[in-house]
């Protein structure tokens, strides 16, 4: 009885560790390619912490400004996404202090990292929880 009650526990453990992981894999991914986005759109000061800092704030704000919006506009739902493009490209300007163009050219780029970042986490938390 005692061994089975280890096993919940380690396999609980080894649960939350995978996610945490994950989490901080993708904060990670999400912000190089913010990063190379920023230094492709010729952002001065881009730094790979200030693309951390706005990978973790479009993570956080854009869904509950977006839930936010869904709620309280139920039928026009294209209006959540054009929301939640424009405040991602708000926080990518204010974030490197840049112009929307510059914004708009390292949010592109962002795009494509989640894209990336979704398949390789997915991927890592799949063989994770198989082993």
């Amino acid at each position: 009885m005692i061994r089975i009650s280890y096993e919940i526990l380690g396999f609980v453990f080894t649960s939350i560790v995978a996610i945490v992981a994950a989490f901080i894999l993708f904060f990670v991914i999400e912000a190089f390619f913010i990063w190379v986005g920023a230094k492709l759109a010729a952002i001065e000061d881009a730094s790979f912490g200030k693309a951390f800092i706005s990978a973790i704030a479009i993570f956080i704000i854009v869904p509950i400004v977006s839930a936010v919006v869904a709620m309280v506009l139920p039928s026009v739902a294209a209006l959540g996404a054009v929301v939640a493009v424009l405040l991602t490209l708000w926080i990518l300007k204010s974030v490197f202090s840049t112009g929307w163009v510059r914004a708009f050219v390292a949010w592109i780029l962002s795009i494509v990292g989640m894209i990336v970042t979704a398949v390789i986490v997915g991927a890592a938390f799949a063989t994770i929880t198989l082993i």
